[in-house]
């Protein structure tokens, strides 16, 4: 038996055990295009579904999939990373290094751009995935003009949101035109940008969370509070706040909780599992017809719409805190579904304190041309949070998203969308 297959056992038994559902090993039997999963048979498919889609099939949560709805397999698509990545990769990938840390997590050392370990293997392989995942490709500046939330709680009552989104990468950067390190920097390497514009009442309402270069280092995170007129630092513990009172904490912005070296890796196997994806340009089509949707808040789509399910493969990866550091953090492990093709996640499922599954994220997501080759596939769509544990979610909608040079040049400015100083800005 080997190493994967039997952490996959033991994943099966843990899953088991605390949340009711399955993962079970799959039997490699190709689900041909065309099939149709419903509420009646999904019992049939569930080697090839989630932690988090097994339990919205099994009803046994407030938040279930309804029960007319349909998962229908489309033909499984290539999303190609940018080429400049991949020379990236090739380029650096061997001088990267893991160095362990007193505190039992790893630190990074030499990374420049690219993929830092394009075939994750040994002991370290799970440690390696997990940097492959949090420097997956994301484009220098990416800027969404309609992007909205729909906050449901327990009664099904739906608090509407739209904002401005704009993220920054200002270093390690594998894009056609633009510096590795853009020179105004500071030695900050991803930002990220959220700026309310309905309801009313909480109009300019800012969070900004900063990533530093430095990966020992923690994040930053602020908030500008228009009824104050300045920003507030927020304290290191706010990574497990919520973002603008939805069921997303901080730390869900970044691909994996920061900062990554005092996460603990391991990869639990290699599997097929079905994600959900619309053609390229559907974000500016489905995404914003409520026909498509199951409501309260566009939850589910219906059959009608371009959403599609594919076959991907992807590694497994639990990610947990290290033991000194573990006490009083909001998660007690999370499980990365990470796509083989361009190492993101396209689901994961977060688990409480007692190792209770606690909130499932999927998606239905959309690809992205990227201006010079490439596709950023995982940019634009829903990304649903579920609360299982207290009958909450939080769905997000991006539908007009630009990435490089296709974004407005005004939001190019590092000063005002990167830096706490450019949060005076907001409502000038």
């Amino acid at each position: 038996m080997t190493r994967t297959i039997a952490r996959w056992i033991v994943l099966t038994m843990l899953v088991a055990a605390t949340s009711g559902v399955a993962l079970a090993r799959n039997a490699q039997s190709p689900v041909p295009v065309g099939t149709k999963i419903t509420l009646r048979n999904w019992q049939q498919y569930r080697d090839y579904l989630s932690i988090g889609y097994q339990a919205l099939l099994g009803g046994k949560y407030h938040w279930k999939v309804p029960d007319e709805a349909m998962l229908e397999v489309g033909p499984t698509l290539s999303y190609p990373l940018p080429p400049k990545f991949w020379q990236d990769t090739e380029k650096y990938g061997s001088q990267v290094k893991l160095r362990r840390l007193p505190n039992g997590g790893y630190a990074l050392d030499n990374y420049v751009a690219g993929e830092p370990f394009a075939k994750p293997n040994g002991p370290l392989a799970g440690e390696e995935l997990l940097y492959d995942l949090y420097y997956n490709y994301t484009p220098a500046v990416q800027y969404t003009a309609e992007s909205s939330g729909h906050i449901i709680d327990r009664f099904d009552d739906v608090s509407y949101q739209e904002l401005i989104v704009v993220f920054h990468r200002l270093s390690h950067v594998s894009d056609i035109g633009w510096n590795v390190t853009n020179p105004e920097a500071s030695g900050i390497y991803f930002s990220f940008f959220n700026e309310l514009l309905i309801p009313e009442q909480s109009k300019y309402t800012t969070a900004l969370q900063l990533q530093y270069d430095d990966v020992e280092r923690f994040p930053d995170f602020y908030t500008f509070l228009p009824s104050l007129r300045r920003s507030l630092r927020l304290t290191t513990a706010a990574r497990c706040a919520p973002l603008q009172g939805s069921d997303f904490v901080n730390d869900d912005i970044s691909p994996v909780p920061l900062p990554p070296t005092i996460d603990q890796a391991t990869l639990l196997g290699e599997k097929k599992i079905l994600a959900a994806w619309a053609p390229p340009g559907a974000e500016g089509r489905t995404f914003k017809d409520t026909n498509d949707w199951y409501q309260p808040g566009f939850y589910w789509p219906k059959a009608a719409s371009d959403v599609k399910w594919q076959v991907r493969d992807v590694w497994v990866l639990e990610e947990k805190r290290v033991t000194s550091m573990a006490a009083g953090y909001c998660y007690g492990k999370k499980i990365y579904y990470v796509d083989k093709e361009f190492y993101s996640q396209i689901e994961n499922e977060s688990y409480d304190a007692n190792m209770k599954l606690w909130k499932v994220e999927i998606g239905f997501r959309t690809p992205i041309p990227v201006p010079g080759g490439g596709v950023y596939a995982t940019s634009a769509g829903y990304i649903n949070m579920y609360d299982l544990q207290n009958d909450h979610a939080s769905i997000g909608l991006q539908s007009i998203t630009a990435v490089n040079s296709n974004v407005p040049r005004k939001y190019y400015d590092v000063g005002k969308f990167t830096l706490p100083s450019g949060l005076a800005e907001v409502m000038q």
